[in-house]
């Protein structure tokens, strides 16, 4: 079960500055009761500086021109259900001739300590349009870093299971991304 709370508030200032702040709550049955409940909130800022008195010279052929940067959170809570407690099965032991059902646990370890991965997005960027916005150029500087991998690791054996969800690793992806969109033939 995945219960969400989810707000966002908007600003616009002449069109000129723009703000957004998100906030969300996730909870989740597939942690522990301690554990269930992941807070993400998120902001954005922008500035349409093509729409301020010093750039008056440049409208002959500059349409937009707006400087964004944002950071924000969200989480994943991808792992199978109730991996925060060790399962049980039902199994059959034979003593002196006589056939005894009994409960065996699972294969996989519970961990009540398991919680929310989470993902941090930083993010700056340049939209540009130009030449009665026929040319348009999106420029982005991106920064996502996730942290506490829900992972099924290998444990050894000698604990009578063979595995255990985890939160262990982090991972980062960085870069530019370009994107230019143009608008040839218009008749």
């Amino acid at each position: 079960i995945l219960l969400s709370y989810f707000a966002r508030a908007n600003y616009d200032f002449q069109g000129k500055y723009l703000a957004s702040a998100t906030f969300r709550a996730d909870g989740s049955s597939k942690f522990s009761k301690d554990n269930r409940w992941g807070f993400f909130p998120s902001a954005a800022l922008a500035w349409r500086m093509s729409s301020e008195n010093f750039m008056e010279s440049t409208k002959s052929w500059l349409d937009d021109l707006k400087l964004r940067i944002s950071y924000g959170t969200a989480g994943n809570n991808n792992v199978d259900n109730n991996m925060y407690a060790t399962s049980y099965g039902s199994g059959h032991y034979g003593i002196n001739g006589s056939d005894y059902i009994t409960y065996v646990p699972g294969s996989t370890l519970g961990n009540s300590n398991l919680k929310w991965e989470k993902t941090t997005t930083t993010n700056v960027g340049l939209d540009i349009s130009v030449l009665g916005s026929r040319v348009n150029l999106s420029v982005d500087f991106y920064n996502n870093e996730s942290s506490n991998l829900l992972i099924k690791n290998k444990i050894p054996t000698s604990t009578g299971y063979s595995d255990q969800y985890q939160n262990i690793g982090a991972i980062r992806n960085r870069g530019v991304e370009l994107v230019l969109n143009t608008t040839n033939i218009r008749t």
